[in-house]
This record gives C-alpha cells, sequence and structure tokens, in this order.
C-alpha cells in the first residue's frame, strides 16, 4: 500500500511543478506501453520537441537499513525492484513502441527512497563503487555509477541521481549474459502472446498482436545483427537512478510547503486534502486518460477561487452579521 501512496505523491509533485515550470506537458499513469516503467509517464515540449520521460517509483519503509547492492541489480528474478535486466527489456519495447515514436525519449527513472549501498572509500567522488561482494554468486564485481550534476526542477529535494558508469569499468560485459537471457526470454513470451492474439477478431487484439509482433521481430535483429551490446550503452544513457529521494512523508511535506506559496498557510492543508481526492479520482477512473498542463491549471485556480469566495463570505457575515 505504502508502494502506492509514493506513487500517488509522486505524481502529484510533477503535475504542480509542472504547472509551475512547464508551458506544456501531459502526465500519465498506469499507460500499459510504459511496461516497467509504468508509474509515471511526462511528455513535455522543449523548443520544438516532444519529449517522453518514464519513472518507476520504489519505496521501502525500512529505508534506514535497506540498500541497492550488486545482487538487487543483477537478479535474474523478475519480482527483483531493481534488476536491471527486466528494465532493459521495457526500454526496449518502449523504443520499439510507435506511440512514443513521435518523441525523444529522454530518460528512464528509477526513483528510491534508499540510497545505493556504496564503497565508502569512494563516497566523495563523482563516480562512486558499489560495495565490492566478496562471497557470494556476484562476489568481486564492480559496479560504478556517476553523479548526475545537471538540475532537475522534479528532483531538487535531496537525494541523488546517478547514471551507470560503464565507460569507466567492464560493466557491458558483466550485464550482457544476462541481458541477453532476458530477451531470448522475451522473444518466446511474445511468440506464446502472438499465437492466443492471432485469431481474435477485435481491434484491441489485433493492436496488440501487431505491436508484439513489431518488438519479436526488432529483437530478434538486433540479436542476429549484433546490435545487442549498442543496445545496452544506449540503456544505461538513459537510465536514471534517483535515490535516496525523500519517503512518502517527507514528499508529502514538500507539495503542502509549495503549495503554502500559492495559498496562505491556513488554506494549504485543504488544497493539499483537495489535490490528492482529484488524483485519487483520476486513479480511479476506467480508461484512464493523461492529464494535462491545462487540467493542473484549472484545478488551482477553482481553489483560489473557492478560498477567496470563503473569505469573501467570512468578511461580509464579519461585517452585516445575522
Amino acid at each position: 500500500m505504502h508502494g502506492n501512496i509514493y506513487q500517488l505523491k509522486v505524481l502529484m509533485l510533477f503535475l504542480h511543478r509542472g504547472v509551475l515550470y512547464q508551458h506544456s506537458f501531459r502526465l500519465g499513469t498506469e499507460i500499459e506501453e510504459a511496461r516497467k516503467f509504468d508509474d509515471l509517464v511526462f511528455e513535455c515540449t522543449q523548443g520544438s520537441k516532444k519529449v517522453y520521460r518514464f519513472l518507476q517509483a520504489k519505496h521501502t519503509q525500512d529505508e534506514d537499513n535497506k540498500k541497492i547492492g550488486v545482487g538487487n541489480l543483477l537478479t535474474k528474478d523478475k519480482s527483483g525492484e531493481f534488476g536491471l535486466a527486466k528494465y532493459f527489456v521495457s526500454y526496449l519495447k518502449i523504443k520499439n513502441n510507435q506511440d512514443f515514436a513521435d518523441g525523444n525519449l529522454k530518460d528512464f527513472i528509477i526513483c528510491t527512497n534508499i540510497d545505493f549501498d556504496l564503497d565508502q572509500s569512494t563516497a566523495r567522488n563523482t563516480v562512486k563503487k558499489l560495495r565490492v561482494k566478496t562471497l557470494g554468486p556476484n562476489e568481486e564485481i564492480e559496479i560504478l555509477v556517476e553523479v548526475i550534476d545537471t538540475s532537475d526542477v522534479f528532483f531538487k529535494d535531496g537525494g541523488t541521481r546517478y547514471k551507470f558508469s560503464y565507460i569507466h569499468n567492464n560493466m557491458i560485459s558483466v550485464v550482457q549474459p544476462a541481458f541477453e537471457s532476458a530477451v531470448e526470454e522475451a522473444m518466446e513470451e511474445l511468440e506464446e502472446e502472438i499465437k492466443k492474439l492471432q485469431n481474435k477478431p477485435d481491434q484491441n487484439s489485433k493492436r496488440k498482436l501487431e505491436r508484439n509482433q513489431t518488438w519479436q521481430r526488432e529483437f530478434g535483429r538486433m540479436m542476429n545483427e549484433g546490435r545487442l551490446e549498442d543496445n545496452i550503452k544506449e540503456f544505461f544513457d538513459k537510465l536514471v537512478f534517483a535515490v535516496n529521494q525523500p519517503n512518502e512523508i517527507k514528499l508529502a511535506d514538500i507539495i503542502k510547503s509549495e503549495l503554502g506559496e500559492q495559498f496562505n498557510d491556513i488554506d494549504r492543508q485543504n488544497v493539499y486534502a483537495r489535490f490528492q481526492e482529484k488524483m485519487l479520482d483520476w486513479l480511479k477512473e476506467k480508461g484512464r486518460r493523461f492529464l494535462t498542463h491545462e487540467d493542473g491549471r484549472e484545478f488551482f485556480r477553482k481553489m483560489k477561487e473557492e478560498i477567496l469566495e470563503v473569505v469573501r463570505k467570512l468578511v461580509n457575515s464579519s461585517i452585516f452579521p445575522l
């Protein structure tokens, strides 16, 4: 449950800051085509170009003790929250999906309130090393991460954003076998899905059939033409781990504080509650639509009007008491 609440808070933050900082955007969640990055899809215009950002939110209550280690990243278990192989397959599916072909796939973000399990000898460096295991299946494997120092209006409240630094070590060769196996397994699953969809007459099934056939074809070409390594490099260029981010409670306080800058401190709790209620209603919608910058602006405009109306009534009642 706390993971869903965290997802809700991240969506609220993106919508509010989208209204504050972006001229035009669309915000989506639980978008099937976004695969394992479906918690948040943010589509905006930068200059004349359409840009897509994909985010998966991962929250834990045990943030003081839990860390992301080498084993968490290299796991082949699909239920593992931070396994890179499953996110790579999702990246390939999004990259080869016509729904996103009209824009630039800017980044793929794993957003979490816990940190990497870092080797303290590199803690002050720009390029840091995850703690190397001396025993077990991942012993002596070295993974380096590099701090992203560019600003981002959605990630300015503490924590650190990292990219995997594959040019400084043998990261590609470490992950390639697992990534290759994950792609081959995905192709087998696609084959099964294609068989099930082939004789279905409805338009949704036909659309999925065509999509799955495209993925199967493109995955096969990538493997046959020896382009797996190039795609892994592309993936790491776009993959962002935003770690040690504010937890769900702190995130709520941040949103309330920002609302307090637009509304007074008395009203911000009420506005926050209404804002959360609106987002929950949206999440419950069947066939959920994208929220736009117009939706966000209209909501906050109505809130201001309602608050001003309440203030006017209070003033009038004090001047002209019954």
